[in-house]
């Protein structure tokens, strides 16, 4: 599972949905869904793990754990699905760009399109 620190960026400085979303394309949630086996505490320090789990030109679906940093105490699990959607709010094809990012940095392969 990969680790996503906020520090530097990270898939965020790469993928950089920003101009698509502030024209009025998105995502939505299809299903989120967690579970949570430990209580945190203010200020506690929290480490998200998250994975892409499934991916398709329409949608993301993700997994992602919660660990408490230092002792590595496990706080959740969760799964989420999020659907592509264009300027009418329907599910839309993601832009190439986006896709080819996400699926390279969670090492997804990208079926080989024929010319």
């Amino acid at each position: 599972m990969g680790e996503l620190h906020s520090e530097g960026g990270g898939i965020q400085q790469q993928m950089r949905p920003d101009s698509e979303l502030k024209q009025g394309f998105g995502m939505t949630t299809e299903f989120a869904h967690q579970d949570f086996s430990s209580e945190a505490a203010l200020f506690d320090q929290i480490l998200i793990r998250l994975n892409v789990t499934a991916l398709t030109r329409s949608r993301i679906e993700f997994e992602f754990e919660f660990v408490r940093e230092p002792d590595g105490r496990l706080l959740g699990r969760g799964r989420q699905a999020v659907i592509w959607t264009n300027l009418q709010h329907h599910p839309s094809l993601m832009p190439d760009k986006l896709y080819d990012v996400t699926a390279n940095y969670f090492g997804i392969p990208i079926p080989h399109q024929s010319s």
